[in-house]
């Protein structure tokens, strides 16, 4: 698969992912902006051709990769509608989890991290800190309130998106729930 992945990324060719080996029928569309032998950075477009933000994940964890169907033709067709956010200046290749954790501190944006190939978002939130080897997160609840913090090993980290549809609806609560504690909206 990797030199599927080297093709990909060099002719930025749209491409649909498959990881879930649980529901294989579902998947992510997107182009690949960085990978390494160990993770895959994916920008992701929405079923109407959308940004949908950007995808992290391991790169064993992809088991399938599908290119010029029609699915994504019709994708094809929907983008030039839209504004697609370009995150490969963003990260390092060499450590990507590491630098979309970055990115997302730099730009005070929210994270979902999925730990352990657990199929879920474990940690959501700001992420507040990064050294070596760990990474603190200020959890965000599913309503946009501060739900306390937590400490993760990078190592731990499967997958980890941003500027996802999910990450965009909590920091719109978050911060209408920031100005209603602030006195600016009552």
């Amino acid at each position: 698969m990797f030199k599927i992945f080297s093709k990909l990324y060099q002719s930025r060719e749209l491409a649909c992912f498959y990881n879930d080996y649980e529901s294989t029928e579902t998947f992510y569309v997107g182009y690949i902006v960085a990978f390494n032998k160990t993770e895959i950075a994916i920008q992701l477009i929405s079923v109407d051709g959308a940004d949908d933000g950007i995808i992290v994940i391991n790169i064993d964890n992809i088991f399938r990769v599908e290119t010029e169907g029609k699915y994504i033709e019709k994708i094809k067709k929907l983008i030039p509608f839209s504004q697609i956010n370009d995150f490969s200046n963003a990260l390092d290749e060499n450590e990507i989890y590491k630098s979309l954790l970055k990115f997302a501190y730099d730009k005070k944006g929210i994270v979902s991290i999925e730990l352990n190939n657990s199929g879920f978002s474990d940690v959501v939130g700001f992420v507040e800190d990064i050294n070596k080897d760990i990474c603190s997160i200020n959890q965000i609840d599913e309503y946009g309130f501060d739900d306390g913090h937590s400490y993760v090993k990078i190592d731990d980290i499967t997958e980890i998106s941003y500027s996802r549809i999910e990450e965009k609806r909590l920091i719109r609560l978050w911060n209408f729930n920031k100005n209603t504690r602030d006195g600016s909206l009552c």
